[in-house]
């Protein structure tokens, strides 16, 4: 019984050594076919594609739209685990907003402290999960912290009357004069 098992052990070893025995043969020939005519092979290549392509229409639509939506899963996950990552190092190691708490993934959002985001954005060109992403590149700067939409627009509520209140006082010091 041992002997039959490692017969077939045996056998299986060998098939294995000569697929990859010709596989590496087959590879050879074909980096000897692409330095003879770089072109010539890119070519044949394309055209190889195209007429599998026209001949297997409905399979490669099918193909295409499997590859679409895997692809597309996976970037939406990818995105949400970064925006995760960002908002929670701004959240002070919490992923909710650092004045009221609120922790619903959908209303949290980034804010620049010193309420300067429009000259960023501008300067940047940055918007969404590129902007996270910039931001874990240069290490998360300082100047930001999480907040919810609620907060964020108290908080330009708030910068409005400062204004329209400071900007009174500058025209009441101007008249003065």
């Amino acid at each position: 019984m041992t002997n039959t098992l490692s017969m077939c052990y045996n056998y299986s070893m060998k098939k294995k050594q000569s697929k990859e025995y010709w596989h590496a043969v087959y590879m050879q020939r074909k980096k000897r076919e692409m330095a003879r005519d770089p072109e010539g092979y890119r070519r044949r290549g394309r055209e190889y594609a195209r007429k599998w392509w026209a001949s297997h229409l409905e399979e490669a639509k099918s193909m295409r739209q499997k590859y679409y939506c895997a692809r597309r899963e996976k970037q939406l996950l990818q995105r949400q685990e970064i925006k995760k990552e960002v908002l929670t190092f701004y959240g002070n190691g919490t992923y909710a907003c650092v004045q009221c708490g609120e922790s619903h993934p959908a209303c949290l959002t980034l804010d620049h402290i010193n309420s300067d985001g429009a000259a960023q954005r501008k300067e940047l060109k940055l918007r969404g999960v590129s902007f996270y992403q910039w931001l874990q590149r240069k290490g998360f700067p300082v100047g930001y912290q999480t907040l919810c939409m609620n907060c964020q627009f108290k908080k330009r509520e708030e910068l409005k009357e400062h204004n329209a209140v400071t900007l009174q006082s500058q025209e009441q010091s101007l008249a003065g004069r």
